[in-house]
């Protein structure tokens, strides 16, 4: 009798039953990597070729997710083109919010790039945010030494001063940062083109003159202003001949810009000064009648 005894011990070992394998499994990357793995390690402690065998399609599973990872996975230069164009436009649509953070995701990707820090710089300032746009500029020249930001920021400076709200400390830095880019970019017309205005301002023609006459010997959009400028400090040095022959230089040009393609008041009004102070009143008189006789467009721009 079993009654008194212990019983007896039970024979056999319970077989592990591995749970049936779903379909949505085979549409997993992650179970071909597992299962290609499991089969190898099977086969190099078993050592039976058949093991190695049935590892086989786990294998191509796993090759082919990584073929189409990085077949579809884009590198970081279409990642970049990408945050440019979505930039510009979302910029085009005013939406500056996700093109902000279009330029944060392109600082991200390219932290030494300084276009992309400029470029939310000139967002925030669209957004209305001046004084986040000159922070993110201070900081990148500070880190960088970027001079185009410099730039930016005497530009923007030199516009206060002009209108005379800038402050004394605040106007004492911009002399000093215009006299260090002036001194490193010699041959940059916006640059000089700057520099010249703040001596002209502050009444040193001599010094404006020669940073207007480098300015104007680069083909650039400050080419015509600077020869206009040139001219005027010119005038105020009595050297009537001299501002003449600058005045009539940069009126040819500028002729040939409102002949092309430049149809902006300003520029009409800038030839027409050239005009007279070249002493070609009757060039500048037959170019305003010339543009009443346009089309309605053009005579309010004579109006002008």
């Amino acid at each position: 009798s079993h009654e008194d005894g212990l019983p007896p011990a039970e024979c056999g070992v319970r077989k592990f039953q591995r749970p049936p394998v779903k379909a949505a499994s085979f549409l997993n990357p992650f179970f071909w990597f597992a299962g290609g793995f499991q089969f190898l390690l099977r086969y190099m402690f078993s050592r039976r070729p058949m093991d190695l065998v049935v590892s086989v399609p786990g294998f191509g599973g796993m090759l082919a997710t990584v073929f189409v990872l990085y077949a579809y996975t884009p590198t970081e230069a279409e990642l970049v083109e990408n945050c440019r164009n979505r930039i510009k436009v979302l910029g085009s649509d005013q939406q500056y919010d996700r093109a902000v953070w279009y330029s944060k995701l392109w600082q991200s990707l390219q932290p030494s790039e300084p276009i992309a820090y400029v470029a939310e710089s000139d967002l925030l300032k669209l957004q209305g945010k001046p004084q986040q746009a000159r922070a993110v500029l201070e900081q990148l020249f500070s880190v960088t030494q970027y001079e185009p930001a410099l730039v930016r920021i005497c530009r923007d400076d030199l516009v206060l001063a002009t209108a005379g709200t800038l402050s004394q400390q605040a106007e004492k830095d911009l002399s000093d940062r215009l006299a260090w880019l002036g001194d490193r970019l010699v041959k940059d017309p916006e640059v000089q083109f700057l520099v010249g205005t703040y001596h002209m301002g502050h009444g040193d023609f001599t010094a404006a003159r020669l940073c207007f006459q480098n300015s104007g010997e680069t083909k650039s959009e400050y080419q015509v202003g600077a020869y206009r400028s040139q001219a005027i400090c010119e005038l105020r040095l009595g050297m009537g001949a001299a501002s003449r022959s600058t005045a009539s230089f940069g009126a040819d040009i500028c002729l040939q810009q409102l002949a092309a393609f430049d149809a902006r008041p300003e520029s009409l009004k800038t030839c027409c000064e050239l005009l007279v102070i070249s002493f070609r009143e009757s060039e500048a008189v037959q170019l305003l009648e010339q543009r009443c006789l346009d089309p309605p467009g053009d005579q309010a721009r004579c109006r002008h």
